[in-house]
């Protein structure tokens, strides 16, 4: 069941997941799995989320909820898009 206010085709929970609900603070009928790899992590610190690195310098996403709260992660990608675009771009020969 899709919660009131949020847009259909943004919404999916895998509920039989070992991890479900992956991150806290989000109430399970609005935890969202659409984004499960949050698209935005390779932005690094302009993500836009709530992150922290590791000792070795990996990114930790665990406190980050915006992919997951209802269609906000979903949102925020399209917001997004254009970055995440110049990133993904063939590099020309020189």
């Amino acid at each position: 069941m899709v919660p009131e206010g949020i847009e259909k085709n943004y919404f999916f929970q895998h509920t039989e997941c070992d991890y479900f609900p992956c991150h806290e603070g989000i109430p399970k009928e609005r935890f969202n799995c659409m984004l499960c790899y949050c698209p935005l992590y390779t932005l690094g610190e302009d993500c836009g989320g709530n992150y922290t690195y590791t000792s070795k310098g990996a990114k930790n996403c665990k406190a980050c909820n915006i992919p997951h709260n209802g269609d906000s992660g979903v949102r925020l990608v399209r917001s997004r898009f254009a970055d995440l675009r110049k990133l993904a771009a063939k590099k020309q020969p020189s």
